[in-house]
């Protein structure tokens, strides 16, 4: 049994800047965001762990820790270990989760947990923190997305699911549009890692990859946010055009203007 968990999405807070502050495409420029990227072969073959995602509604933070591990893993070469107990420890310091009582397994709000994230950081099985320099909101369009993807490593988007996506999933069959009148069974929130050469955004969730199309992703995305790990990642990362790193790195205070 797979589990959601995701919050109704809400306005997105003052403090919270747009990506459209640093990413811009004009029609004259040539963003050189790929049409395909991310590292497949790795990520085919890596072990994400559904992280308790099978029997509690823990998706935002176990969205987090794929996340934290992928960075570090294609930054530094370093497998950063979560378990199942590690994540719902995280999830019940988010929201106040007990094991023995199902009533307070009540979901996360992205942006409360993405706070969370950034002020006190996300607890691996080792007991290391990680935490986040900031985050920014992303406009809910597939190229802003995957340009968020490809420049910051991945972007956490939030999905209303219908009812047929779990056995889309089950089957190994990409999240399409199978009816548009499907009932929503609830919120769910997923990592964009990468995008296929057929054109489908890639994200993790429940343990391994999955791919989702397009039209999906206009039909039940709403909310998308870019995490910045550390100034590291861009410096490691390729910057497309049309992307102003050193204006976020000082808005988020991680260089001073000189």
């Amino acid at each position: 049994m797979y589990r959601l968990g995701k919050k109704p999405a809400r306005p997105v807070e003052d403090s919270t800047a747009p990506f459209s502050n640093y990413f811009t495409v004009e029609p004259d420029l040539n963003v050189d965001v790929p049409t395909r990227f991310g590292n497949l072969d790795i990520f085919n073959t890596l072990d994400w762990g559904v992280l308790g995602n099978n029997d509690v509604g823990d998706c935002v933070p176990a969205g987090f820790c794929h996340q934290i591990r992928m960075w570090r893993l294609l930054a530094y070469n370093e497998q950063i270990p979560f378990t199942d107990q590690s994540t719902e420890g995280v999830y019940s310091a988010l929201t106040g989760w007990k094991a023995d009582d199902p009533n307070t397994d009540t979901g996360c709000d992205v942006q409360d947990a993405a706070a969370y994230w950034r002020d006190t950081g996300v607890v691996d099985a080792a007991g290391a923190v990680h935490r986040i320099a900031g985050f920014v909101h992303v406009a809910s369009t597939v190229e802003m997305v995957a340009a968020a993807a490809f420049i910051f490593g991945s972007c956490g988007i939030g999905i209303q699911v219908p009812a047929y996506a779990m056995d889309q999933f089950t089957s190994g069959m990409p999240w399409s549009v199978a009816d548009p009148n499907a009932a929503i069974v609830g919120g769910h929130y997923v990592p964009v890692v990468g995008r296929n050469s057929s054109g489908n955004l890639l994200v993790v969730t429940w343990g391994r990859l999955q791919a989702l199309t397009p039209e999906f992703f206009n039909s039940y995305c709403d909310e998308a946010y870019a995490f910045l790990s550390d100034a590291d990642w861009l410096k490691l990362n390729r910057s497309p055009r049309g992307f102003d790193a050193d204006l976020l790195l000082r808005d988020l205070g991680l260089i001073k203007t000189v």
